[in-house]
């Protein structure tokens, strides 16, 4: 999976053309994974995975396939990214147990580029936040 990263909230949008190459595959992180991103990669294939009681930048709660059929032409930047973020937040308060928009959370969604469509169209949601966190942001009930 090659993933452009997108945020949702006061965190501009970015595209690199540095990719992470070690640590776990973001597609087989598990729901409620927490993780790192490679500070000089925003362009993601790998990221690093650590445990929820230690500070991190992120946490996986959602992981869906973006809706188009497995022929159809890449549809742009702005539609994959606008897609990828509708289809994360109706999943966070699942995870979270409160709606996003009365959260001080940030959701991040790592989808599909250009150079991957072909081959991918995994696209997985993240929780992040100005700070890192030490424990997890799945809501106790789940």
């Amino acid at each position: 999976m090659v993933a452009a990263v997108v945020v949702i909230g006061a965190v501009a949008v970015a595209f690199f053309a540095a990719r992470s190459v070690s640590g776990t595959e973001l597609v087989n992180l598990p729901l409620g994974a927490c993780f790192d991103l490679d500070a000089d990669a925003a362009v993601v294939v790998r990221v690093t995975e650590v445990s929820c009681t230690t500070p991190h930048t992120h946490e996986a709660f959602a992981v869906y396939r973006y809706p188009a059929a497995g022929n159809a032409a890449y549809p742009g930047d702005d539609e994959v990214e606008s897609s990828a973020l509708a289809g994360c937040v109706p999943q966070f308060r699942g995870f979270v147990g409160e709606s996003y928009a009365s959260s001080a959370l940030e959701i991040v969604a790592f989808h599909p580029t250009a150079s991957s469509w072909t081959d991918d169209r995994t696209v997985v949601c993240a929780i992040t936040s100005a700070e890192p966190r030490s424990s997890s942001a799945r809501a106790a009930t789940t």
